[in-house]
């Protein structure tokens, strides 16, 4: 059974009933086991149990906008907002889950750490448990209820311009012009704007003209197209670069 600490005083006239319509109607005689919403509190709470204070928060998403970061600990309650955008220049961010006691199995926070600093994730006891680094987005996931600090899993998310870095990081491409080719065989060389991290990529080469294709002198940053043939080609050639292995 889990109980709210201390942060919840209820009065049942301003519990809504889930299951009752319309939804504004009171239900002052909310049972155990039912779903309700509370008139100036954030979420949805399942009443566990007969006393006023027993009711336990299960759902995860209610926004909390442009939470500037600050040099200090932001502890977090039952019906605290669980999606929350961090936003500034500020060090020194920490933020502290609530009782896990008093969530459900499966409750979840979403940090988005628009800010230009790491925060810092810590359990119910104080226990640093993950940071999020600027840029970043952290989903986490409570695993186990059954103590204060409970049990808390993490899977992190890249923002959309770090996806667009890593993705220009791992996979190039490009088009190469038929007069770009040159000599006997005719040949071309491709540079990247960036180089890989290694010459471990792989190369794909596809032309509008009938050639026996291939790549060689493979660099971090460059490759050359041969196309085994010395007759001038009519059509672009177009490559595409794929990284092997990991990323590092």
């Amino acid at each position: 059974m889990a109980t709210i600490i201390g942060t919840l005083t209820i009065d049942q006239s301003n519990f809504y009933e889930l299951d009752q319509d319309p939804l504004t109607s009171g239900c002052p005689g909310v049972g155990v086991g039912d779903f309700c919403i509370v008139d100036g509190y954030r979420g949805i709470w399942q009443k566990t149990g007969p006393g006023d204070s027993e009711f336990v928060r299960i759902d995860a998403w209610t926004a909390f906008v442009n939470q500037a970061t600050s040099a200090s600990t932001l502890t977090l309650l039952a019906n605290s907002d669980s999606v929350m955008v961090f936003t500034g220049p500020t060090a020194g961010q920490v933020v502290q889950f609530p009782d896990a006691t008093t969530l459900v199995n499966g409750f979840q926070y979403h940090f988005f750490n628009d800010s230009s600093q790491p925060i810092a994730l810590q359990d119910n006891g104080g226990n640093p448990l993950y940071t999020v680094p600027p840029t970043s987005r952290v989903l986490a996931l409570l695993a186990s209820n059954s103590s204060a600090n409970g049990v808390w899993t993490f899977a992190g998310f890249l923002s959309s311009a770090d996806k667009a870095k890593l993705d220009a990081l791992v996979t190039k491409s490009g088009r190469v012009t038929s007069g770009s080719f040159s000599g006997t065989p005719k040949t071309a060389t491709v540079t990247f704007a960036n180089p890989f991290p290694t010459n471990n990529y792989s190369v794909d080469l596809t032309g509008a003209d009938v050639r026996a294709w291939s790549y060689e002198s493979k660099l971090n940053g460059s490759f050359v197209i041969n196309s085994n043939a010395g007759q001038a080609l009519t059509g672009d050639v177009s490559w595409q670069a794929q990284l092997e292995g990991e990323v590092g």
